[in-house]
């Protein structure tokens, strides 16, 4: 037990090892030491375990086992595979165990499996075909190869003599190879023809082997290949040379044979008329002796890919002495022996009159590839069997196909009826009528609407697609609307009844969503109208206070705003209530507060899904709507018995108010002024028509069109309720009298506007107090600004020249000073004296603007007047690589003082040449727009750049420099900011360090 090889072992009852012979160690790597104790399922591998316990109950039960196979974990972790025999001892109760290692037996026999299987299957499934033949030269075994060849069964071939079915040409020479097979070992291959079971002959090559004296064999071996194929190419061949011979001489087309070298072998009749020479002065010449230089590195250089091995195909323009020129289509292919290029064949077409046309064809697509690509429509075109000619990238974008997939594409095969059946049966009756059609259709798979326009020609069908899924979701949501509305004006109509039906509609529109609307009582949530939500879910929500996290719609109340939880079983906001929530099979709710005219929430709007996930763009839009209509529905029954009491009201209050009250039928376009008309304007209400006309005509005409514009956007908007507009007005004695005019819109169940109730109050003592104030304010901030910079003027820059010039004066009262140093004391007093004056030049200028607007203002032209600055600028832009790009097509001219202009852009672009990037191309990019009152120019650069927080303080100071690196003064930007200021305008500007600065400047019309 000690010495032996195999593991011999005693299990107890309860699985454990009892006794572990020494070969343990080296069949498993444990010790027996290790193992006595251990329970041998927990060395077993995983897989091999249930049927291993299985086993082990058979032996348990009496049944003993011999070469149970299995597989342990050895202590390294690989797994060895053992062979068992085990018997159980009832006596004992235990098991007596020998294990032999099996790995390497079972890949011995794993291997000769697959080396017979090997060889099985070279005979059965290779190409060739094994046969053994008995001394007399009948079958004695037919692989399957013959099988599949010949057609034959087995069966019909053992038995059968091989020489029953030889070609009679070929039956006496077969007939000598067997005889000389059995006088030897082996015989060369042979050919002859064969007959298959279909009655046709095959050529076979076959190899035989005399193996009867093999006692394994004990017949004649014969291979044997179909080589029918092969015979049949070679007769082809001779075939194919002499239609070779036929089409290359007789070719309309130019040929040329030309060896490795360029050498041309051979030409045909075409290429000798198109060369005008003889075959003698081409053949053995080089190709290019006979081709325009112009030509020939072209040619060489095709010929080199060809040589490659590559079929090489281009077009050729080629002059020629007469004057004309001709394009070819020359193709090069390549003669490939045995893997090498022996030579090529060149191909030359005259395709002069094609290229011309298809140059005329490609300058007429590119535009008309143009104009489809710009459109906003999905566009494809069909030719005439229905296939893909053309698409445009928003089809590919609509439809989710690309181009290149579709295109040559039957669209009836592509687009299948079930997909698009009525697309089908349109398009069909427009091309058979050969009448234009036009349809909405819903495409299924992608989910979106299509206004859909075709058009038939000669060619085949053009058709243009436009989504329309949003418009068709508004038009859904807008009947509903108007439904519900309609619902409303019905007597006797409650609140809950309209909200629930409105709900229910919506929830059909959009099946995925559970909608619900809760009204806000005492701070406190109750359930209004929830048609899809259990109701042990709004019981459990019923009457909750509103807070800062009181789940969605408690949230949304607090808060005044839209509350959007994606996941609510996560979210903090639903901490408390997420149980109720998920029981209900909810996870997101999406909650929006119903706010009221008078901006008090009136309740919640909620939508709730269950999955987690957020609303898209479109959703947002339907549930924003929603709530809008909501908010009317809510407010208007809410307001109907206070318009009731305000109506009766109105005849009091336009006699009790200082106001001008008026009432304005839409219908018919009348007014009906209250008592306070004649009060504030002076108007007798007896003389003046009753029709709109009559306040149009009185606003003044510098904000009549504004005004009547606001109003009529107000009503035809049918979210808007309440409009408000200031403007001037005119009274009877035709003074101009500023108001402020605020009035409510009612509108019917349609959302038509029906009837508007105003007032207009007089407010031009409180707009001349606000003029007179602005202007003063602005006046003094411009005083104290001025003030400031003068101070730093004459604390500074003033100050330094003055101390200079006494402080050398000084100098010179010394006694001792030679000639040099007066020189020299006389040169810096000079300098002091140009910098003094420079200071006192920069003071007059800014003062002269201060002062006034130094010139006329007139109509300019940007371009006109950019191209004066730049003139005599032309050798410094060249110099520094400067490109100017201009864009004065919004705002082409501009009415202000034309020094003034010339000054500001001077300065603009002076700096945006100076602070450019060094060894750099700049740009700089001019341009105007218009902006309300305002025409801006806009200068903008790529180049240094600065810190605009940093610098803020002193961006356009004067003498304010930042970058110290490059020469300047300081002054431009201070004059720029106060030329348009003093014009009643404005400079801004954005930078940043190292991306460049954009200067826009706001002139006042």
């Amino acid at each position: 037990m000690k010495y032996s090889l195999d593991m011999i072992c005693i299990i107890g009852a309860d699985g454990k090892f009892v006794q572990v012979s020494e070969a343990s160690k080296k069949i498993l790597g444990y010790d027996k030491e290790e193992l006595i104790g251990t329970s041998y399922l927990e060395l077993v591998f995983s897989e091999d375990l249930e049927k291993t316990i299985a086993v082990a109950q058979n032996i348990l039960n009496g049944a003993p086992t011999n070469d149970f196979e299995n597989r342990y974990v050895h202590k390294s972790g690989k797994i060895v595979t053992m062979l068992w025999s085990a018997y159980w001892s009832a006596e004992d109760e235990t098991t007596f165990c020998i294990a032999r290692d099996a790995t390497q037996l079972i890949q011995a026999q794993k291997k000769e499996k697959e080396k017979e299987a090997f060889y099985e299957a070279l005979v059965e499934y290779g190409s060739d075909m094994v046969g053994v033949l008995d001394e007399n030269g009948n079958y004695i075994f037919v692989g399957s190869g013959i099988s599949r060849i010949m057609g034959y069964p087995k069966e019909d071939l053992i038995g059968a003599n091989v020489l029953d079915h030889i070609h009679p040409n070929d039956l006496t020479s077969v007939q000598a190879k067997l005889a000389e097979l059995l006088q030897g070992d082996r015989v060369a291959a042979s050919e002859f023809r064969h007959r298959a079971a279909n009655g046709e002959w095959k050529w076979l090559e076959t190899v035989g082997s005399n193996q009867l004296h093999n006692p394994a064999v004990r017949g004649i071996v014969v291979n044997s290949r179909d080589i029918t194929a092969r015979k049949q190419e070679q007769l082809l061949l001779q075939q194919k040379e002499q239609l070779y011979r036929c089409l290359f001489s007789n070719n309309p087309d130019a040929i040329l044979l030309e060896d490795v070298n360029g050498v041309v072998l051979d030409v045909n009749e075409a290429q000798l008329k198109t060369s005008d020479l003889p075959a003698s002065e081409m053949v053995n010449q080089h190709f290019t002796s006979f081709l325009p230089d112009c030509v020939v590195d072209t040619c060489n250089q095709h010929f080199q890919q060809a040589l490659s091995g590559r079929v090489v195909q281009f077009d050729l323009e080629v002059p020629f002495p007469t004057g004309e020129s001709k394009i070819y289509d020359i193709s090069k292919f390549p003669v490939v022996v045995e893997e090498e290029v022996v030579a090529v064949y060149s191909i030359a077409k005259d395709i002069t009159p094609i290229a011309r046309a298809y140059d005329t064809i490609q300058r007429q697509s590119a535009r008309q590839r143009i104009i489809l690509e710009s459109i906003t429509d999905a566009f494809f075109a069909l030719d005439k069997n229905g296939c893909f000619t053309y698409t445009n990238s928003e089809f590919e974008r609509l439809i989710q196909v690309k181009g290149e997939e579709v295109k040559g594409k039957s669209f009836w095969s592509y687009f299948s009826k079930s997909v698009m059946g009525q697309h089908f049966r349109q398009l069909c009756a427009s091309v058979k009528t050969g009448e234009a059609v036009r349809y909405e259709l819903f495409h299924e798979p992608l989910k979106v609407w299509l206004d859909v326009k075709a058009y038939p020609s000669e060619e085949g069908l053009s058709v243009y697609l436009s989504d329309i899924t949003k418009q068709k979701q508004i038009e859904e949501q807008e009947a509903l609307g108007k439904k519900v509305l309609e619902l409303n004006a019905a007597p006797g109509s409650t609140l809950e009844e309209l909200i629930n039906s409105y709900l229910v509609g919506l929830e059909q529109q959009q099946p995925d969503m559970l909608t619900s609307v809760l009204y806000l009582e005492n701070n406190r949530l109750f359930n209004l109208a929830s048609p899809s939500l259990p109701k042990a879910y709004l019981d459990a929500i019923h009457g909750v206070q509103i807070g800062p996290k009181v789940g969605s719609c408690g949230t949304a109340a607090f808060l005044k705003e839209k509350v959007i939880v994606s996941d609510l079983e996560v979210d903090p906001l639903w901490a408390e209530y997420k149980d109720a929530a998920l029981q209900a099979g909810l996870r997101s709710c999406w909650s929006l507060p119903i706010i009221g005219s008078n901006q008090k929430v009136l309740g919640t709007f909620a939508v709730y899904h269950q999955e987690a996930r957020e609303p898209s763009t479109e959703e947002f839009e339907v549930i924003d709507k929603a709530k809008n209509l909501l908010q009317l529905i809510i407010e208007n029954k809410m307001t109907e018995a206070a318009l009731k009491l305000s109506n009766e009201r109105y005849n009091l209050a336009t006699s009790a108010t200082s106001e001008a009250i008026y009432d304005f039928d839409v219908v018919h376009h009348t007014i009906h002024w209250g008592e306070g008309f004649e009060t504030m304007f002076g108007f007798s209400r007896a003389d003046l028509s009753n029709t709109s006309e009559s306040w149009i005509d009185n606003i003044h005409p510098d904000d009549q069109a504004r005004v009547v514009a606001s109003f009529e956007r107000a009503l035809l908007n049918p979210e808007v309720n309440n409009w408000q507009e200031d403007y001037r007005f005119f009274s009877a004695d035709g003074q101009i009298i500023q108001i402020s005019d605020r009035a409510r819109i009612l509108r019917n169940k349609k959302l038509k506007p029906i009837r508007v109730i105003g007032s207009m109050q007089d407010i031009s003592a409180r707009k001349q107090y606000e003029i007179e104030r602005e202007n003063l304010i602005e006046e003094l901030q411009g005083r104290n600004n001025s003030l400031q910079q003068f101070t730093h003027i004459v604390s500074h820059n003033l100050r330094a020249p003055v101390a200079n010039i006494l402080g050398l004066t000084d100098m010179f009262k010394s006694p001792n000073l030679d000639e040099q140093i007066k020189l020299a004391v006389n040169e810096k007093m000079r300098v002091a004296a140009q910098n003094l004056d420079t200071v006192i030049r920069d003071l007059n200028q800014i003062l002269s603007i201060r002062g006034s607007i130094g010139g006329i203002k007139e109509q300019l032209v940007f371009t006109e007047k950019v191209e004066e600055v730049l003139e005599p600028m032309h050798l410094e832009l060249t110099r520094h690589q400067v490109n100017i790009q201009t864009d004065f097509k919004a705002a082409p001219s501009v009415f202000t003082v034309g020094s003034y202009l010339y000054s500001i852009l001077y300065n603009l672009i002076t700096n945006a040449i100076k602070y450019r990037k060094p060894g750099q191309e700049t740009e700089i990019h001019i341009s105007t727009r218009t902006e309300g009152d305002y025409v801006v120019l806009t200068v903008k650069d790529y180049g240094l750049g600065f810190d605009v927080e940093k610098q803020k303080k002193k961006l356009f100071g004067l003498y304010n420099r930042f970058h110290s690196h490059i020469e300047g003064r300081g002054v431009g930007l201070f004059l720029v900011k106060a030329q348009a200021e003093a014009l009643g305008g404005k400079v801004t500007v954005q930078s940043k360090v190292q991306e460049g600065t954009t200067f826009e400047v706001y002139f006042k019309q």
